[in-house]
């Protein structure tokens, strides 16, 4: 919008209607001294526009910017419907899209619920789904009771099975441990997919498993780790969930929106504290005695150091309009 000039009396409105009338959008405004301020709204009309306001200032009398109100009144009018129904569809399109659910956000949704029916509702290791998406699952061989535990712990992703960095996400141990999941999933992941755009939402999603994942699998025991267990006729490292991901689904929303002052990300204090008693609470090692296991420490830890990285990085949409 750029200013025409200033006005003495209220004739500027006639000529605000017949710039309205001759497809020049503008408006009329009181002037601080005093008279009345013109603007012009499309910078294209500024120059025409300047044009008619010298004609105007010459006479403003003349019977042309009188006859303009009425034709001006019904521009207005159609502008009022065309913004009415724009307004219209665009609530029909976001209910749409929210009763779809955005694709990423969905297809992990199903994927996470069908790996936990193919695997008996748990962590069954008799089943061919725990067996191909567990970070390690091998056959018992004395090799593997000679070799160090690094090379034990990545067994598989030293014969080629990069996939088994992701998969155990997807794994889940009980009902509470995949409906707690998900309903982060939905709550937040749903909300980040939509606002900032699938393949932001994807990277997030492979980086907070990906890491995470290898952290939990490579540290000693001593360190929060979780070893390689040897069963019977099978060598396995019995850890699994989208909790890693969850807490950097988390943090991604609490930077985005305490931190950078996004308002689609505004947490309550209540949300942010259940998440950091979580994790509190399994650093300090009071899982097992108050929840009955022991939960994944690197693996919350590293999802939610990637979500505040990713959070505060220059990347989807809420970062390039800020």
């Amino acid at each position: 919008m750029r200013k025409l000039g200033t006005f003495p009396d209220a004739n500027a409105q006639y000529f605000v209607d017949y710039l309205v009338a001759n497809e020049m959008p503008a408006q009329v405004s009181p002037a601080p001294g005093g008279g009345f301020d013109l603007w012009i709204v499309e910078e294209d009309h500024l120059a025409k526009a300047q044009q008619e306001f010298a004609t105007f200032k010459q006479d403003p009398s003349d019977p042309k910017y009188r006859k303009a109100a009425a034709k001006a009144d019904q521009v207005r009018q159609k502008e009022i419907e065309r913004v009415r129904q724009y307004q219209k569809n665009t609530q029909v399109v976001a209910r749409r899209t929210a009763r779809r659910g955005p694709p990423v956000g969905t297809g992990l949704l199903i994927i996470c619920i069908a790996a936990f029916v193919l695997s008996n509702f748990s962590f069954d290791i008799q089943t061919r789904t725990v067996q191909s998406m567990a970070f390690m699952f091998a056959p018992a061989s004395a090799d593997l009771e000679l070799v160090g535990s690094l090379e034990r712990q990545c067994y598989n992703l030293l014969r080629g099975e990069v996939w088994r960095l992701i998969t155990p996400a997807f794994l889940h141990m009980s009902f509470w441990h995949i409906i707690f999941n998900m309903y982060w999933l939905v709550i937040l992941g749903f909300r980040i997919e939509r606002r900032e755009g699938g393949l932001c939402f994807l990277s997030l999603v492979v980086a907070a498993a990906a890491i995470p994942n290898f952290l939990q699998a490579i540290m000693p025991p001593e360190l929060g780790g979780t070893p390689a267990f040897a069963g019977p006729g099978f060598w396995v490292i019995p850890f699994g969930g989208f909790s890693g991901v969850g807490y950097a689904i988390f943090g991604f929303v609490w930077m985005r929106g305490s931190w950078k002052n996004v308002p689609e990300y505004f947490l309550t204090p209540g949300s942010v504290m259940v998440w950091i008693a979580w994790f509190m609470l399994g650093v300090l090692g009071l899982d097992r005695s108050l929840v009955g296991f022991e939960m994944a420490d690197w693996a919350h830890g590293g999802g939610l150091f990637i979500g505040l990285l990713f959070g505060s990085m220059r990347i989807g949409r809420t970062a390039k309009q800020r």
